[in-house]
């Protein structure tokens, strides 16, 4: 490599990530992957079905917490995932995927879009 390549490649990487970083840190959030998209539209269902909502209504990176889920909505929204989707999340995971403490503070951090992860990290358990 010319050496005026070599020291022009990491200005280059510096311009590539200063273009592609977000000052305002308000990043777009993420697309699901393709391996959990089934996933996301199963949760979505369950969470329709539990709290009476439309499809319309729920986006895969809100929190539950902000649509009306509790303690105890949480806890059947976990048990019908784990029966609708054969699959079984203890505690520790479930509180892991969003480094919570407890369920109350979980609700405030997992999203359809990390339950449906789990789910698909589980399913290829």
């Amino acid at each position: 490599m010319p050496t005026t390549a070599k020291h022009l490649l990491p200005l280059c990487l510096l311009l590539a990530l200063t273009a592609c970083s977000d000052p305002t840190g308000d990043f777009p959030p993420a697309a699901p992957s393709a391996t959990a998209l089934a996933e996301v539209a199963e949760v979505t269902g369950i969470l329709i079905e539990l709290m009476e909502l439309s499809a319309e209504e729920i986006d895969p990176d809100t929190p539950l917490a902000e649509y009306g889920v509790d303690d105890l909505t949480l806890v059947e929204l976990v048990m019908a995932v784990e029966e609708d989707c054969g699959v079984v999340i203890s505690d520790e995971e479930l509180l892991g995927a969003v480094g919570a403490s407890d369920y109350t503070d979980s609700l405030s951090k997992l999203t359809v879009q990390r339950l449906a992860e789990l789910i698909a990290a589980k399913r290829k358990e």
